[in-house]
């Protein structure tokens, strides 16, 4: 079991090892364009990362870098599993909705 566990947290560090590489250029990129002067992985929680707090949804960097690699890779990033798909035009009619009629703000008598 241990041997197991040593090999799946190698092959998972080594997957993580080549992913950085090829993110590494537009990680320096994207921190100089928007004046980062530290950028820190906050990937493992405390205590096994010596983050203690932060508020990911102001300072994650992430989709927007992910965003520029696929941008410059060419390569289409994968639509999830799952995803909403485009609305389509209804078959018949003029296509506009008729909006809800609006709720009277009135207590009943």
């Amino acid at each position: 079991m241990q041997d197991a566990q040593e090999e799946v947290g190698s092959q998972q560090q080594d997957i993580a090892s080549r992913i950085l590489s090829k993110m590494a250029p537009m990680i320096v990129k994207y921190s100089q364009d928007n004046g980062y002067t530290l950028i820190v992985d906050t990937s493992k929680i405390w205590p096994q990362s010596p983050v203690l707090w932060w508020n990911a949804e102001a300072i994650d960097i992430t989709k927007a870098v992910v965003d520029i690699y696929n941008a410059q890779s060419g390569v289409p990033a994968p639509t999830p599993a799952g995803a909403a798909k485009p609305a389509t035009k209804p078959a018949s009619g003029t296509g506009a909705a008729k909006p809800a009629a609006p709720k009277s703000t009135e207590a009943p008598k």
